[in-house]
Order: C-alpha cells, then sequence, then structure tokens
C-alpha cells in the first residue's frame, strides 16, 4: 500500500492510497478513496500535531504562530524511483481576519533523500522528517484497520453533539 493522503475533521476521517504497488507479478494499481466514520488511536491525532514544527519551518513562520494552528492531514507524491514529497494542510485562528479559522497548506517538501539518478535533498530538520515519517507510519496505521474502537457517531452521542445524520463505517470510492 502507497499511502496518498489523510484528512481529519470532526466527522470522519478520509484517506487516498494505492494498492499493489511493488506487488510481484502484479501489473495494474488499484487506487481507493476511503471515508471512515471510525476514531484513530489518540496516536494519529498526537502525531499530525507533531507536525506544527515542520509546518512552521517550511512555511518560514514564527514560533509563536503555532497558537491557534490544527494540522488536520497531509498528502504524498512520490517520484518514479519512491522519494517521497510531503504537502501539511493545517488550519490557522487569524485573530486580525475575524478570529476564524482559515484553510492553509504547505508546499510540497522532500522528506526522503534523493533515489539514485535524482537531483536535490532534504532541506528540513532532521527531526522534522523524523515527525513526517511518524505521522505517515501512523497514518497507514489507521489505514490498515489500527482503530479506537469507537465511531465518530459513538463519541458524539456520548459527548452530546451528534445530528441524527451522521453515518457509521467506511465508504469505499474507488
Amino acid at each position: 500500500m502507497e499511502l496518498k493522503s489523510i484528512k481529519t475533521n470532526k466527522k470522519n476521517i478520509v484517506y487516498t492510497a494505492v494498492y499493489n504497488v511493488g506487488s510481484d507479478n502484479v501489473e495494474a494499481t488499484e487506487e481507493r478513496k476511503v471515508i471512515c466514520h471510525e476514531l484513530p488511536k489518540d496516536s494519529l491525532g498526537e502525531a499530525l500535531q507533531n507536525l506544527n514544527s515542520t509546518v512552521i519551518e517550511v512555511m518560514g513562520f514564527v514560533k509563536d504562530y503555532r497558537e491557534g494552528m490544527v494540522v488536520d492531514g497531509f498528502s504524498l507524491s512520490h517520484t518514479k524511483n519512491g522519494t517521497r514529497s510531503m504537502e501539511i494542510s493545517f488550519t490557522k485562528q487569524l485573530d486580525n481576519i475575524g478570529g476564524k479559522p482559515h484553510k492553509l497548506k504547505t508546499p510540497f517538501f522532500r522528506i526522503d533523500d534523493p533515489a539514485d539518478g535524482e537531483n536535490g535533498s532534504v532541506n528540513i530538520e532532521a527531526a522534522n522528517v523524523k515527525a513526517c515519517k511518524h505521522a505517515i507510519h501512523e497514518a497507514k496505521s489507521y489505514a490498515k484497520g489500527d482503530r479506537s474502537q469507537m465511531t465518530f457517531k459513538q463519541y458524539m452521542q456520548e459527548n452530546g453533539a451528534l445530528s441524527s445524520a451522521d453515518s457509521e463505517g467506511c465508504l469505499i470510492e474507488v
């Protein structure tokens, strides 16, 4: 499985992955967009929030900019040789524009050393590369079924904030 993206919100988690990549004797790949209504383990949320420092570095923000920032997902791109680059999506509460959270994204930045025959280099600090790779690991774990044993619906019912229109389970779009 090659993870392409993950996006979290208050009702579900959406991830896109390509299957059969690099499998022996398999020529066709299959891309799936999956919408899940199962809560992740806390480790996924923590891994995403640990990307705040990476956002600060990539965007050139001052460290105080972290206040009001929430990372909600990322996308990956892969070269022909498998070298990965990441784009992080986040919301930032902007006080000078009404104090509401605004959706922003980093540009793609390389997280792997270039493969043979490729140019360029990783241009973020080692600690941030490690945080990116950990977030990818946690997202892949979620995609493989390592989740909390509760749905968003159950969580919202227990916390008293649920509309009756919400559904459970996963919806796979091909």
